[in-house]
């Protein structure tokens, strides 16, 4: 059996989930989920295929126990860190060693140890970063390596704020496939994330940035890894994008 949202008066989106495994044996640690998102009749559906590990409650709070009653109070009080998030806290620099090409580039940022109020509704007394949170900040680095490589104007921007008069083109992404490695948690460590962008097809940049010609169309593959910033580098985080860029 499914789960389907009732539509809004307004038929902002239809929402179907389904769970289609809960592991092949009772020890199973794993469960995985389809989901199909309907904006419109004439629009194509979004679908989404996840996959979780399965932790006893009690096993996850003696492994990572709980943060003290001060923190889940403000927390409380806090505002989503979605209605908040205005993009990378730090700029973006081209990878030390590599060499922008006019169909590729590589770039890096750092983000800090996440906040508990970053990790609203992502476990109550245990607040770890949010996948969905955590991939606006790696679509904002993702656009602006795009906007460097093409010439063209791009800036990453949340839901229903107003784009700068100067964005002649915006992305819309066309495939994604990530994997969350760990748990990072509130006040752990930071993450040097690194992205590899690869024009894919279509003819980007030219002197005249107002001919959609020069950009309408075009195909990127983005490569983003997250590693740990404590000295280890380890990957927490790693995903494949494909993205079309589309004149205004």
């Amino acid at each position: 059996d499914g789960y389907r949202t009732k539509v809004s008066p307004h038929k902002h989106a239809s929402i179907f989930a389904k769970c289609v495994d809960m592991g092949s044996s009772p020890k199973s640690r794993h469960c995985s989920s389809e989901i199909t998102l309907e904006i419109s009749p004439d629009e194509d559906a979004w679908f989404l295929e996840v996959t979780y590990y399965m932790i006893p409650a009690r096993i996850f709070r003696k492994m990572y126990g709980e943060i003290d009653a001060e923190t889940i109070s403000r927390m409380k009080n806090s505002e989503s860190p979605y209605a908040t998030f205005h993009g990378l806290p730090n700029a973006v620099q081209i990878i030390d060693g590599t060499s922008r090409t006019d169909t590729s580039i590589s770039c890096h940022t750092y983000l800090p140890p996440p906040r508990p109020e970053d990790c609203l509704g992502h476990f109550e007394k245990t607040p770890a970063l949010p996948i969905a949170y955590s991939n606006s900040f790696f679509c904002d680095l993702m656009a602006q390596a795009i906007s460097e490589l093409s010439g063209v104007p791009i800036t990453f921007k949340v839901r229903d704020e107003k784009a700068e008069d100067n964005n002649v083109a915006f992305i819309i992404s066309k495939g994604i496939q990530i994997k969350a490695e760990e748990l990072v948690f509130a006040n752990s460590y930071g993450q040097r994330v690194e992205c590899d962008v690869e024009l894919l097809s279509g003819h980007v940049g030219g002197e005249a940035l107002d001919v959609p010609a020069n950009y309408d169309g075009a195909m990127f593959k983005a490569n983003i890894r997250a590693k740990k910033e404590d000295g280890s580098g380890e990957i927490v985080f790693k995903g494949e994008y494909i993205w079309q860029m589309v004149a205004k």
